[in-house]
């Protein structure tokens, strides 16, 4: 055979896809991972090679379900908060500012897993907080969910936010306490 690994990508790749659009758990795959193993073991020790290459593909068609079903995110955390109240965050400080035109960007966790990406605006003149990373912050700030702008073909931004734990954008507002 001149590409030996064509087959097994190519089963490996069809279970990511089907597990896309079939709602399968983890622990069913386990099974049926399992399973098939199993089977593949038993015909090569028979000698039966055309059911031990079918029992091995099966397996690597479960196995690309399973990589497809551990890796896929779980609902995102909710806060109890509308876009326009001012709830007041504690969290650690996890990636340090970044400065844009009278703008300072960081991250905040505010739990395992829940991130706020908060924004602070500054006045002429006006010196943006020394935070560090790792530091412990309680601020005040309007929070929402990112959105995107629905333009097709567009920067998917709430999916890259969602990567990264984050779901919530902060605005601190002008004279809010950090």
């Amino acid at each position: 055979m001149k590409d030996p690994l064509v087959a097994p990508l190519a089963a490996f790749a069809c279970g990511i896809l089907l597990s896309h659009f079939a709602g399968f758990t983890t622990r069913e795959t386990l099974l049926a991972l399992a399973a098939f193993c199993a089977l593949a073991t038993v015909s090569h020790w028979r000698k039966a090679r055309r059911l031990t290459l079918l029992c091995g593909a099966l397996a690597i068609f479960a196995t690309g379900i399973l990589d497809d079903a551990m890796h896929r995110p779980g609902p995102p955390p909710e806060l109890d908060a509308s876009s326009q109240e001012i709830v007041i965050l504690d969290g650690c400080v996890v990636e340090p500012f970044s400065l844009y035109e009278n703008r300072e960007q960081f991250t905040l966790a505010l739990d395992p897993g829940a991130r706020a990406r908060v924004s602070l605006n500054l006045r002429d003149g006006e010196q943006a907080p020394a935070l560090r990373y790792g530091q412990r912050v309680e601020i005040e700030a309007r929070v929402r969910h990112p959105r995107n702008f629905n333009n097709p073909g567009s920067f998917d931004y709430v999916t890259y936010l969602a990567r990264q734990s984050v779901y919530w954008t902060a605005s601190v507002p002008h004279g809010g306490k950090i």
